[in-house]
């Protein structure tokens, strides 16, 4: 009986688990549903900016830090250009520091880049700030805690794989 106790304890465990059952769906997390503070804010950005970067390898990705709009290659290489990442319409938005921003842009270098959409999506803090937000940018469309304004719509295949990926991305980001 002593021998047999050790091995239906280390049974038990196995087949019971040790902790909660709680997967990384089922962790809270900020989102659509809640108030994001500025932690929160800035995780949702990094996830969505990661995904993006991950499911749209060949576009450029845009920052706004202290004023500016900065480019990032896959290479994970920043330049500021004026042309391709001034997000004049968000700029007051930006500025208050309720937003964060990403742009979406095509690498102007690679062949057939006039297909790939360009553009700017904000994540906000909450649904309300995002309804707000988007009724005063001319051509924004809201979703959430996202509001996403197209600078250019591509076109194609290139175009609609990227709105999946787009769809996918902010989805992923979704919590709530």
């Amino acid at each position: 009986m002593s021998r047999a106790l050790p091995c239906l304890l280390a049974l038990a465990l196995l087949l019971g688990g040790c902790g909660g059952d709680e997967t990384p769906k089922d962790r809270p997390q900020a989102g659509v549903g809640t108030s994001l503070d500025q932690d929160n804010l800035a995780l949702v950005h990094d996830e969505l900016y990661a995904c993006l970067r991950e499911q749209l390898p060949d576009v450029l990705l845009a920052n706004y830090l202290g004023g500016q709009a900065s480019i990032t290659n896959s290479l994970a290489r920043s330049s500021f250009d004026e042309r391709l990442a001034d997000p004049v319409g968000e700029r007051a938005l930006l500025n208050s520091g309720r937003a964060e921003f990403i742009g979406v842009r095509a690498n102007r270098s690679a062949p057939g880049w006039q297909r790939t959409p360009e553009w700017d999506l904000l994540i906000l803090p909450t649904r309300a700030d995002a309804e707000q937000a988007a009724g005063t940018l001319d051509g924004a469309t809201q979703d959430g805690i996202f509001v996403r304004l197209v600078k250019r719509p591509g076109s194609g295949d290139r175009a609609r794989a990227a709105e999946a990926a787009l769809t996918r991305c902010l989805h992923a980001s979704r919590r709530g």
